[in-house]
């Protein structure tokens, strides 16, 4: 069963659009939430998990049958990675107060091994969960 209303005609580039529209409401969202909510909270985890889960499932659905194809699938990895880049520098921004000391904060205290972690598993769900909303259509 096809979903396409007369509005929505699924292909790469909807998918691509839709998905870049997720990664950066989702950033919009999440950083300044993750950056409000203290020190502790600005290690990303659930963030990069819910952000990369997301962008996949948008693109999924946006792209239709064109996500089955490994490539179209591919493409939400680089929008999780810089959804979630665009998170933290959100988050840093938020908790410094301010834009030009987001940057250096962000360097020094939180891009370190766990945060690399979490950006690969935003990029692994994102692929999955592409493939799989894809499949479900």
């Amino acid at each position: 069963m096809r979903n396409e209303s007369a509005g929505h005609r699924p292909g790469v580039l909807p998918g691509l659009l839709a998905g870049a529209g997720a990664a950066l409401v989702g950033a919009l969202l999440l950083g300044p939430l993750q950056g409000s909510s203290g020190h502790r909270v600005l290690e990303l985890g659930y963030f990069a998990l819910l952000l990369g889960v997301t962008v996949g499932a948008v693109l999924g659905r946006a792209s239709g049958a064109a996500a089955r194809s490994r490539r179209v699938a591919l493409l939400a990895v680089p929008l999780a990675l810089l959804g979630v880049l665009l998170t933290q520098w959100l988050a840093s921004a938020a908790y410094t107060g301010s834009w030009q000391e987001a940057l250096p904060f962000w360097r020094q205290t939180l891009l370190g091994g766990n945060d690399v972690t979490f950006f690969a598993v935003a990029a692994v769900e994102a692929y999955l969960v592409a493939k799989r909303v894809s499949q479900g259509m």
